[in-house]
This record gives C-alpha cells, sequence and structure tokens, in this order.
C-alpha cells in the first residue's frame, strides 16, 4: 500500500514538475512577443526589424528549396519561384534564367534587394504592419495551444504526454514565428507594389 502511495505522490510530483515547466515556455514566448512588441512601438524607424525579418524569411525559403547541402540539380526552382510570386515578387522571364546560373549568395542578394525596394516606401506603415501581423499570429498560436491542451488531455491530464505537449508548444512557436514574418514581408511588398501602381496611374 504504501509503495502505492508513493508511486502516486511520485507521479503527481513528476507532472507538478512538468506542468510548470509548461508555464514556464509558454511565459518565454510571451516575454518574447512582448519585447519584441515594446521595441517596435518605441523606434521611429522600423526598417532595422524590417531589414531582420526580410533576411530571415528568406535564408529559410533558399534553406527550404535550395539548400546549401545539396546539388543545383536537387533544388526545388519552381517551388521557389511559387514562394517568391506568393510574397508579392513579380518575377520576369529574364529573372527566370537568373535563377538557375547563379549561387546561393547572388540568388539572395538579387531578389532581398528587391523585397527590400519597398522600405524606400516612406507611406508604408511598417510599425502598423509587424504589430498586426504579430498580434494575429500570436493570438491564433494560443488558441491552436488551448486547443491541443483539451483534445489530447480532455480533463485527464496523463505524465507521458506533457512532455510530448511542451515539445509541440516549442515547435508551434517557431512555426507561428516563421508564418507571421512572411505575412509582414507579404504586405509590405505588396504595399509597396500598390504604391508603384497608384503613381503610375496618377502619370496617365
Amino acid at each position: 500500500m504504501n509503495k502505492a502511495q508513493n508511486r502516486v505522490v511520485r507521479n503527481h510530483f513528476n507532472i507538478r514538475m512538468l506542468l510548470l515547466k509548461f508555464d514556464n515556455v509558454l511565459d518565454l514566448q510571451r516575454k518574447f512577443i512582448y519585447e519584441l512588441r515594446r521595441k517596435i512601438l518605441d523606434t521611429n524607424e522600423p526598417s532595422g526589424e524590417l531589414n531582420i525579418i526580410f533576411n530571415n524569411v528568406l535564408t529559410k525559403a533558399m534553406d527550404q528549396f535550395l539548400p546549401a547541402n545539396k546539388k543545383r540539380k536537387n533544388w526545388d526552382f519552381e517551388g521557389f519561384k511559387t514562394f517568391l510570386l506568393s510574397i508579392g515578387i513579380h518575377l520576369e522571364e529574364a529573372n527566370l534564367g537568373f535563377l538557375e546560373y547563379r549561387d546561393r549568395e547572388h540568388i539572395k542578394q538579387r531578389y532581398l534587394n528587391q523585397i527590400k525596394k519597398c522600405l524606400s516606401s516612406h507611406n508604408i506603415p511598417g510599425k502598423v504592419i509587424i504589430l498586426s501581423e504579430i498580434d494575429k499570429y500570436w493570438q491564433e498560436h494560443l488558441t491552436n495551444i488551448d486547443f491541443l491542451w483539451e483534445k489530447i488531455f480532455l480533463g485527464n491530464i496523463q505524465y507521458d504526454k506533457i512532455d510530448w505537449f511542451i515539445k509541440e508548444c516549442d515547435m508551434a512557436f517557431i512555426e507561428m514565428i516563421r508564418r507571421a514574418e512572411i505575412a509582414i514581408t507579404r504586405t509590405c511588398v505588396e504595399w509597396h507594389n500598390k504604391i508603384g501602381n497608384d503613381r503610375e496611374n496618377d502619370v496617365r
């Protein structure tokens, strides 16, 4: 009987420790988001943060479609082109050939410069774009975590699933940041394209 009680007490202790670890994980995620928001709110010029975001987005896309550890013949050029189009980069016919005959650094610099053109559009509300997309994806992340918690445990906290759940939270947060950065990049590029089109129409 004592052995059984000790086992129950030990399991409850382990569960409490894992729940505390989960609280710490969410707390770290909150601190990251709040610190990012504070940093954006306190700056008058968000171009520095946007530069970091643009670079992150393009680097991750290249790692996915044009990985450095694979030979050029195994690169997914079509996937990379589709990605560029999805964030508003207009690919001319000449650009398509450019992709297949340059090294990764040339390709990255070419399209990073193209994305950064939107920073020259002073009418782009960079702070508003960053904050709105971060808030949107952060709230979505919290909702998904709550849903996952209810789906897995349904009122019965199981010791063997908590550690896995914590890892899922970490992975979901990383994915949330990736998606938010893509959305920020896409919105900035779309604003730049719209401003350019409006100016062309005004000239006409």
